[in-house]
């Protein structure tokens, strides 16, 4: 594993719970490369909140994100009276809350004049379709790609079970920090 790799799973330690080390190699890459064609210097700068990175980084609210859709994936997988002969691909579910965000690197400019100014790519598309692209690139599956640009369409979207858990992990985790931090606002 390359230093670079290594930086990405220390910040994302939930990587290493992906059980198809493909998956979890193009996870790692595809972090790489969004970082590559960023103006950002490291992935931890960027904040979840443009303006408000002092209050919580994107890299927290991923692995925020990441840890409730795991346990909601493993607790259906676990618990036959909770869903009976429901099955969810666990990777699938950790593979798309890690890179639910990732297309923020390319909506936002660098961190020397972040102040929640968007890139001329920004401009013209959104986190969830720059994630899309990404993922791509990386070489993941369709369904990995759909969990990532699914996340922020209108609920009447169809989607996956996957697909549903990340949107549902990464919007309990926002209403968390909402709670947690009420200057926090989406309006």
């Amino acid at each position: 594993m390359t230093e670079q790799e290594k930086y990405v799973v220390e910040l994302f330690p939930q990587i290493q719970e992906i059980a198809n080390s493909e998956v979890r190699q193009k996870v790692i890459n595809c972090w790489l490369i969004a970082l590559q064609d960023s103006q950002w210097n490291s992935i931890e700068a960027m904040p979840w909140v443009p303006g408000l990175a002092e209050l919580i980084t994107s890299v927290q609210h991923t692995v925020g994100a990441t840890r409730i859709g795991m346990a909601i994936a493993r607790t259906i997988n676990s618990s036959q009276d909770v869903a009976p002969g429901v099955s969810v691909d666990l990777d699938t579910v950790i593979a798309g809350c890690l890179l639910h965000d990732v297309g923020k690197l390319l909506e936002y400019t660098g961190p020397e004049n972040h102040t929640g100014e968007k890139t001329p790519l920004g401009k013209r598309m959104l986190h969830h379709i720059l994630g899309a692209h990404l993922a791509i690139k990386a070489g993941l599956d369709a369904e990995i790609v759909h969990c990532i640009e699914a996340h922020r369409e209108p609920e009447s979207y169809e989607r996956s079970y996957e697909a549903q858990l990340v949107r549902w992990a990464d919007h309990l985790h926002a209403y968390a920090m909402v709670r947690a931090h009420p200057e926090i606002s989406f309006r």
